[in-house]
């Protein structure tokens, strides 16, 4: 196995289309798990590929190529849900990202931050209330610290 590739987790890679410069980049590496032959659940949170979540069972196949997995669908969802908070501060206040970091963990909500482009991509399972973090989200965007928008939501509404 590469050094690159941690406990059996695999790289899947996503295209993504860019409309007027966003996302920043045209495929986000993910980090998955094989579950079945061409199937792999998604081990980290997306940043820039929407309509996935941690714990999603992805479809893929291999680029004969470039010798990558490339993401074709969710075979299954895996019931999380992922919002993602662009932070407004040029340069980013890394208090201002821990912090809202820390919080979330509060509520029961991963997060992994983008350094690079001041994105944190955050996991809301199942069985946290999603109301409470986007009451979290949209107190800090009131107050003119982030920007949050939608990855995918499972949640009911």
């Amino acid at each position: 196995m590469p050094p690159d590739e941690p406990d059996g987790q695999v790289k899947v890679h996503a295209d993504l289309d860019v409309d007027d410069g966003y996302p920043p980049v045209d495929v986000e590496s993910l980090w998955c798990l094989e579950t079945e032959p061409g199937h792999f659940v998604l081990d980290n949170i997306p940043v820039f590929l929407l309509g996935v979540a941690l714990g999603d069972v992805l479809e893929t196949s291999l680029d004969l190529d470039t010798g990558t997995r490339r993401v074709h669908g969710v075979a299954r969802s895996g019931g999380h849900s992922t919002l993602l908070a662009m932070f407004a501060a040029d340069p980013v206040v890394p208090a201002e990202v821990g912090e809202l970091r820390e919080d979330l963990r509060s509520l029961g909500c991963e997060s992994e931050y983008d350094a690079g482009h001041g994105i944190a991509a955050i996991d809301v399972p199942p069985d946290v209330a999603i109301t409470r973090v986007e009451e979290l989200l949209n107190g800090r965007e009131v107050n003119g610290q982030i920007h949050w928008w939608v990855g995918v939501l499972r949640h009911a509404p």
